[in-house]
C-alpha cells in the first residue's frame, strides 16, 4: 500500500489543491468524505487506488502549496466563503431555474422525467438557500466573533460559547444532503440525455436546451464540491480547534 493510500481525502487536497480535478474526474468524494483514506475513497468509486497513488504522485504542483485559506484569520475567510461560493450559488442557481424551465417546455412532451428533475433542482435550490441564510445569520457571525475575541485577547462570557460543534454537525448533515441530492440529478440529467441521443427523433440533433442544462448543473455540482470542501475540511475544524483554544484559556 502507497503512503498516499494511507493520508485522508482532505490532507490530499489540502495539501495537494491540484488534486481536486482528479478526484472530479474518478468521481471521489472530497468534500464531504474527506475524512476517508484514499484506499477508502477509492473503493467506494470503485477505481484503483495504486493507479490513483500514481496519477498524484505525477501531478504538476507549485513549488509552495497554497496556505493561504489555512492561515488567513477566520473573518476573512468567511467573507471569502460569503462573498465568492454563496454569491455564485445563488446566481447558478437562478440560471439553472430558467434552464429547467426551458428544457421542459422545448422537451418535457419527449422526455417526461424532466418534469420531475425541475422540480427536484426547485427544491434542491429553496433548501440550500436556506441553508446558505443560516450560515450567515447565525454561525458565520459566531465563528466572526470568535475571531475578534482571539484577535483583541478579548475576554468571552463563558455563556458566549454555544457548542460549536452542535452547530457544525447539523451544518456537515445538510451538506451531506445536498451533495447526495445534487448526485442524483446529475444521474437523472445523464439519463435523459442518453435517452435523447439514441432517441431517432433526435439523433442528429439532440436537444440543446437539455444539454445546456445538464452542463450548467455539472459546472454548479463542481462549485459546490470546492465550495463545501472549504466549509467541512478548512474552515469548520478551525473554527472549532479556536472555540476550544479560547474556551481553555479561561
Amino acid at each position: 500500500m502507497s503512503a498516499a493510500a494511507i493520508k485522508t481525502v482532505q490532507e490530499i487536497v489540502l495539501q495537494t489543491p491540484s488534486a481536486i480535478p482528479l478526484f472530479e474526474s474518478l468521481g471521489i468524494d472530497y468534500c464531504c468524505g474527506g475524512e476517508r483514506t484514499l484506499a477508502e475513497a477509492c473503493a467506494r468509486a470503485e477505481v484503483d487506488e495504486p493507479e490513483v497513488s500514481g496519477r498524484l504522485a505525477r501531478l504538476n504542483n507549485p513549488p509552495h502549496s497554497p496556505e493561504l485559506f489555512l492561515t488567513i484569520p477566520l473573518s476573512l475567510l468567511v467573507r471569502h466563503i460569503v462573498e465568492a461560493h454563496h454569491v455564485q450559488a445563488r446566481e447558478q442557481l437562478q440560471l439553472l431555474s430558467l434552464l429547467g424551465a426551458r428544457a421542459v417546455r422545448t422537451a418535457g412532451a419527449r422526455h417526461p422525467r424532466l418534469y420531475r428533475i425541475r422540480e427536484q433542482m426547485a427544491d434542491l435550490a429553496d433548501e440550500f438557500s436556506v441553508h446558505m441564510l443560516k450560515e450567515e445569520r447565525v454561525l458565520f457571525p459566531y465563528i466572526e466573533r470568535l475571531d475578534e475575541s482571539a484577535a483583541s485577547h478579548m475576554r468571552l462570557p463563558l455563556h458566549s460559547f454555544r457548542g460549536l460543534g452542535i452547530q457544525l454537525r447539523v451544518m456537515r448533515h445538510e451538506h451531506d444532503v445536498t451533495t447526495q441530492l445534487a448526485d442524483a440529478l446529475a444521474s437523472a440529467l445523464a439519463q435523459v440525455l442518453s435517452e435523447s441521443a439514441s432517441s431517432s427523433h433526435e439523433r442528429q440533433q439532440p436537444c440543446a436546451a437539455v444539454r445546456e442544462l445538464a452542463e450548467a448543473f455539472e459546472t454548479w455540482r463542481k462549485a459546490l464540491h470546492l465550495h463545501l470542501h472549504l466549509e467541512n475540511n478548512v474552515l469548520f475544524p478551525r473554527a472549532e480547534r479556536l472555540e476550544e483554544e479560547l474556551a481553555l484559556g479561561r
